[in-house]
């Protein structure tokens, strides 16, 4: 039996910094199950800081994955106001949330519909991106991701 590890999240005060979302593409290195490696994607968070973000992302992903947190690869961590500042996209409001690229003549590029991230947040922020995703552009969707491990 493996050992399983915890996540504490100190309640939330008044006066307590809040938490807010942060976005990066994560995969691991490691095959589990049938030579199968989870696939690179994107993974949301909230968390107090980058470095917060980029631990807990790894410490749950590990867990869904059933892989050692080493082989948890996280890349591109952005906030939540970094990827508003560098979406191309002036409207659609939490939809910017989701853009990962530039198509010329399609404009902002989304995730294919089929491939929605791993959303590790808050009931409050899980809303919020629900409601932007149901809102997806399905004309304007990005390539399919490719393995990194393969």
């Amino acid at each position: 039996m493996t050992e399983s590890t915890t996540i504490t999240y100190p309640l939330q005060e008044k006066g307590d910094r809040v938490p807010t979302l942060f976005r990066a593409t994560v995969y691991s290195t490691v095959a589990r199950l049938d030579d199968h490696s989870p696939n690179e994607t994107m993974a949301y968070i909230d968390a107090l800081d980058r470095d917060d973000a980029a631990r807990r992302m790894k410490q749950m992903l590990a867990a869904l994955w059933h892989v050692p947190a080493e082989s948890v690869e996280i890349h591109n961590l952005r906030g939540e106001s970094e990827l508003r500042l560098n979406s191309t996209h002036r409207d659609g409001a939490d939809l910017r949330l989701f853009e990962i690229g530039w198509g010329s003549e399609k404009g902002p590029l989304y995730p294919r519909a089929d491939e929605l991230p791993y959303l590790l947040v808050r009931p409050e922020t899980m809303k919020r991106l629900m409601a932007a995703w149901t809102m997806h552009p399905r004309k304007r969707m990005a390539q399919p991701c490719r393995n990194l491990t393969a």
